[in-house]
């Protein structure tokens, strides 16, 4: 089996402020023992802000979309689940799409 894949990121600073985008992809799967290698195929889009106050705390807001195709159930950089939650067994099931929000504080010591 194989599978080709890419992700790409940008990021652009104005002023205090960093706009990102990311994006990745997972192709068909190459010899798919199960199903059609097609159904193994994903895809997220990431977007996000970052605003500095100073030189040691921020604040950010970011929003992810994952696109599993009906066998898979990968998170492409995004600890995203659907079952077990809460729990160390968490996981994401195959064919799932979930959408996420968040927003944070980043501290530099």
């Amino acid at each position: 089996m194989h599978q080709n894949g890419g992700m790409a990121s940008v990021a652009q600073v104005i002023r205090k402020v960093t706009v990102m985008v990311s994006g990745g992809a997972l192709l068909k799967l190459g010899d798919a023992i199960y199903g059609a290698g097609a159904d193994y195929r994903a895809w997220q889009v990431s977007l996000g802000a970052k605003y500095a106050f100073n030189d040691h705390f921020g604040a950010y807001v970011f929003g992810t979309w994952i696109h599993n195709r009906a066998q898979q159930q990968v998170n492409l950089g995004a600890p995203v689940y659907s079952n077990n939650l809460g729990t160390a067994q968490a996981y994401l099931a195959p064919g799932d799409r979930p959408r996420t929000a968040g927003v944070g504080a980043l501290v530099r010591f």
